[in-house]
């Protein structure tokens, strides 16, 4: 049996060439649209907050749609859809796409106006499909839609023999991503807060991503976590991976540690993307009351890390994605805790601290795309506006968040992609 959505007008699921009755609920439509859309695993808790919240009983609800959108999509030889008590997910590559009147809106008939989470989803999701339409007929857009369905992990060792992991995924030109706080490859794969934006990202590229000494599947025992290592290891990735020329994107510190290399190989980084970004920490430049801050953070972090009590993790998840859900906030702190040691978050947060690369800004010869969400707490904008005054050439643009982290579910992470891609492309071009 062979499957197939449309996407243009009314949305539509065909099932050997003839259209399928959907269930009358709109809200088990949209929920189809969703997982065939996204296929990777969704907790049943997060489906829930974006389709139920208001209900009695979520989870009943959730299990009354997923009843009725079995019998459509598996058969005796696939089970397309798969639930498990705490995931729900629908096959990759087990639907195709119809081709349909692109005059038409998208996703028509599926507009949930309470549903605030899905409602943003389904915007983006709108606005991604009018835009590759509207460009396939100019020129070949880049593919946003997320493609990876496995990532090759490998290690290498550094130049002091610390072990580090590095992964790639899709296929194309390569894109290498500078490490930052803080990162599990495995994990970061199935995140429900940015898998896709990896998966955006390996679409027309082949994404390089590596797990920094001191946390994620490198080494956590190492005796020196500073700056000129994260350089260092970044050196040892990229040789490891026997790379040419290729694109640097760098987040966060991430975004000085990409700065520092492209200064350093200028003939090896074709263009350079800093998100979030940041010449030098707060150590360096931060106030007196910001440095007491900081260090504050640093102690309370470091003795209350490892405890049952994530209360001081949930302080930094807050400040890094202030927009999201308390289910999703609970995620990412513990992720963090499951990321790193208490004694590496604090040789991390000091060696963030005494970052400087501002004498390194005018050496980067590279095509430079800086980004930065107008509601970043962690890092503001004026970082970035002395980036971009800094780096010869550079181009901004300012993306409609608040999060630092950004977040699959908003708009902003998809411009985000796109922006990127755009970039890379019409460079190539």
């Amino acid at each position: 049996m062979t499957l197939a959505v449309s996407l243009f007008g009314e949305f539509a699921l065909f099932r050997d060439g003839e259209r399928v009755d959907l269930p009358s609920s709109k809200k088990t439509r949209a929920l189809l649209a969703y997982l065939a859309l996204n296929p990777r695993p969704h907790r049943r808790e997060r489906l829930c907050d974006m389709f139920w919240d208001r209900t009695d009983d979520p989870r009943a609800a959730l299990r009354w749609s997923l009843t009725k959108l079995r019998p459509l999509v598996n058969d005796p030889q696939n089970e397309r859809l798969h639930a498990d008590r705490e995931r729900i997910i629908f096959q990759k590559d087990s639907i195709l796409s119809v081709p349909g009147d692109t005059e038409d809106q998208p996703l028509a008939g599926l507009d949930l106006p309470d549903c605030a989470a899905f409602q943003a989803w389904l915007v983006a999701e709108r606005d991604q499909l009018q835009k590759t339409s509207s460009d396939a007929t100019h020129t070949a857009a880049p593919v946003l839609s997320p493609t990876a369905s496995a990532q090759d992990i490998r290690f290498c060792r550094a130049t002091d023999g610390t072990m580090l992991a590095y992964a790639t995924s899709g296929d194309g030109p390569p894109l290498v991503k500078a490490a930052n706080w803080l990162t599990h490859l495995e994990y970061d794969w199935s995140s429900p807060l940015d898998a896709q934006q990896i998966q955006r990202l390996s679409a027309s590229n082949t994404l390089l991503r590596y797990d920094g000494r001191g946390n994620g599947l490198s080494d956590w025992n190492t005796d020196e976590l500073s700056f000129e290592t994260m350089v260092s290891d970044l050196e040892s990735v990229i040789d490891a991976a026997a790379l040419g020329r290729f694109p640097l994107l760098g987040l966060s510190q991430g975004a000085a540690v990409a700065i520092e290399y492209a200064a350093r190989h200028p003939d090896r980084v074709s263009h350079l993307i800093l998100h979030g970004g940041f010449a030098s920490g707060w150590e360096i430049s931060g106030s007196p009351e910001i440095r007491e801050e900081r260090e504050a953070v640093r102690m309370l972090l470091t003795r209350q890390w490892g405890a049952d009590n994530p209360s001081f993790r949930h302080l930094i998840s807050t400040n890094f994605i202030p927009g999201a859900t308390e289910e999703e906030i609970s995620w990412f702190s513990d992720f963090q805790r499951k990321t790193t040691s208490a004694a590496n978050v604090s040789r991390f947060m000091k060696a963030f601290g005494q970052i400087d690369v501002r004498d390194r800004l005018s050496a980067i010869q590279a095509p430079t795309l800086i980004l930065h969400s107008r509601g970043d707490q962690m890092v503001d904008m004026d970082a970035a506006r002395e980036l971009v005054s800094g780096i010869p050439g550079a181009r901004f643009q300012s993306l409609d968040s608040d999060n630092h982290s950004l977040i699959d579910r908003e708009p902003a992470s998809l411009e985000f992609a796109r922006a990127i891609l755009e970039f890379l492309q019409t460079a190539r071009d």
